[in-house]
């Protein structure tokens, strides 16, 4: 679902959050209810920087999706909430190519940015 009015700017469908937030609580047709949106960014921190495509979801997003991580965990309930710690998943060939697959990758700290 995307929003759109006389307000938007052309080829802008993007939800707010608060909006976004205002059609969880009122859905009655959905059982969860996930949004995103994607940029690009950099990652460093513990390697090289690098450009790379970032997605910021809601906490609900692999629930939706019927996604389960490789190794870790994906998001927890609140987690997307302002002035919460942020927190990274990184996608399988993510961790293939720059990590070599390192189940130590689990907790480490990186900067996206």
């Amino acid at each position: 679902m995307w929003e759109s009015g006389k307000g938007a700017e052309p080829g802008s469908d993007w939800v707010s959050f608060h909006n976004f937030r205002d059609w969880v609580r009122q859905a009655q047709s959905f059982t969860a209810m996930a949004a995103y949106t994607y940029y690009a960014t950099t990652l460093s921190g513990d390697k090289e920087a690098e450009p790379v495509l970032a997605v910021e979801a809601t906490d609900r997003l692999f629930h939706v999706l019927g996604a389960k991580p490789a190794l870790g965990r994906t998001f927890l309930e609140g987690e997307d909430q302002p002035g919460r710690e942020p927190v990274v998943v990184i996608s399988y060939a993510l961790w293939q190519r720059r990590y070599g697959g390192d189940g130590t990758v689990v907790g480490r700290n990186v900067d996206v940015g």
